[in-house]
């Protein structure tokens, strides 16, 4: 046992004693009876793995339903099972009706004759000119510097 589950000898600490001395089974505990942290702690983990410090913690985070009377909190049987309750993953259901076979693979098209060359468009009077220029100057022969 931890420091934090049997660290406080006073009044409080004899009366949770009693208290989980006269029921020490969760069982025991009506679904909303209510218990202290302490009482939570010393019944349902007894040797660890959660503490008071745990439980508190959780209290913060929201996780655990508690109810705070005269500077106290307390919780229920119900309250540490539902944040103890690890979430069940449920496979999807089968559908009602299978789902429609594929459709047959459709049949590859006939070859076709391949397709003859697009004709070239003619050129402008002014691009056959730029192209009669270029080839003068590339037939020049080069001046060496």
């Amino acid at each position: 046992m931890t420091a934090d589950n049997d660290d406080i000898d006073d009044d409080r600490d004899t009366h949770c004693a009693d208290r989980v001395k006269l029921r020490p089974n969760p069982e025991d505990w009506g679904a909303r009876d209510l218990i202290t942290l302490r009482e939570a702690v010393r019944i349902f983990w007894p040797n660890g793995p959660f503490t008071i410090r745990s439980l508190r913690t959780a209290v913060g985070q929201n996780a655990l339903g508690t109810i705070k009377r005269n500077r106290r909190l307390f919780t229920t049987r119900e309250a540490i099972e539902a944040w103890t309750r690890v979430p069940v993953v449920h496979a999807p259901a089968p559908l009602a009706h299978p789902p429609p076979p594929p459709p047959p693979p459709a049949q590859p098209a006939p070859l076709a004759a391949p397709a003859a060359p697009a004709a070239k468009p003619a050129l402008s009077e002014a691009a056959q000119r730029t192209l009669q220029k270029l080839a003068e100057v590339t037939a020049r022969p080069r001046r060496r510097a």
